[in-house]
């Protein structure tokens, strides 16, 4: 296989005045014939209409991340498109900031109850639920030692399970209470708050 990209063949034109069309968001080939360029936006505008429609195409179809970063790399090469090698800075993606605190010997993360149960059930729902709690360390290799600890909650009728906090380190929390701390404090809120206990 050649490393040249084939003809412009599904992008096709009814006239020879439609040759620099853009064809899926993106001009033509470099090689199309020349162009009345009174009659089109700046080259810049032009570029950014395509990564403008590239970041909803893929948004809108759900294109993932490494095959999207191997399109823009063939569009880069191929068409001079002059779009952002990471498709993350395509999609303005924001850095998503994780807090997490010291536990030692490792590092616990609070995703939080409400936060999960809001996620699993209706912010409208009114009745009763049966919520259950979990929380074990394991292993996560026999040769490292490395340990994980979720708190786990499951709610009777919902087959998904709400991972509340988590926990990593190289062996299991020193201090019970300090993995338990946020958790402990919202069951505290919820128990005056939801909870008919």
């Amino acid at each position: 296989m050649s490393g040249e990209m084939p003809p412009d063949s599904d992008c096709e034109s009814e006239s020879s005045d439609d040759e620099g069309e853009i064809c899926g968001g993106l001009e033509s080939h470099p090689s199309s014939a020349a162009k009345d360029l009174s009659k089109e936006p700046a080259a810049g505008d032009r570029k950014n209409e395509a990564k403008s429609e590239i970041a909803r195409w893929a948004v809108t179809n759900r294109i993932e991340q490494k095959p999207l970063k191997k399109l823009i790399k063939l569009l880069n090469n191929y068409y001079d498109a002059d779009l952002p090698e990471d498709p993350r800075t395509l999609l303005h993606t924001p850095a998503l900031k994780i807090a997490v605190r010291s536990c030692p010997p490792g590092l616990y993360w609070h995703y939080g109850l409400e936060k999960g149960l809001r996620s699993l059930v209706l912010d409208d729902f009114h009745g009763t639920l049966h919520v259950y709690f979990g929380a074990d360390g394991i292993p996560l290799s026999d040769s490292s030692g490395s340990c994980f600890g979720p708190i786990l909650c499951s709610v009777d009728g919902f087959d998904k399970k709400i991972l509340v906090g988590a926990y990593h380190g190289d062996k299991k929390p020193s201090d019970a209470n300090n993995f338990m701390r946020e958790f402990v404090d919202e069951m505290k809120i919820f128990a005056t708050r939801w909870f008919d206990c």
